[in-house]
């Protein structure tokens, strides 16, 4: 829609800003929903709390469970249309 009404070469730059930022603002939701459950529930962890490797492997459960939802969401998504 950006590339149509203002052209290709300056939707292109407007588009690939667009997708860094999402990417970031991503990256960003998931490691602080790892600190806030870190910090909610210390004796819960899969790690010991506090250390590196505890956020990175919860990171990746986090991540694991949104790539699932967002991946059955357009399953879903894409039946209806």
């Amino acid at each position: 829609l950006i590339s149509r009404s203002l052209g290709p070469a300056l939707g292109a730059g407007v588009g690939l800003c667009f997708y860094c930022a999402n990417s970031i603002g991503a990256a960003m939701y998931i490691i602080g929903t790892v600190e806030a459950w870190e910090i909610a529930n210390p004796d819960l962890q899969i790690l010991e709390a506090g250390s590196f490797n505890n956020i990175r492997v919860t990171g990746y459960v986090v991540w694991a469970f949104a790539l699932a939802a967002v991946g059955g969401g357009l399953k879903y998504v894409a039946r209806l249309g």
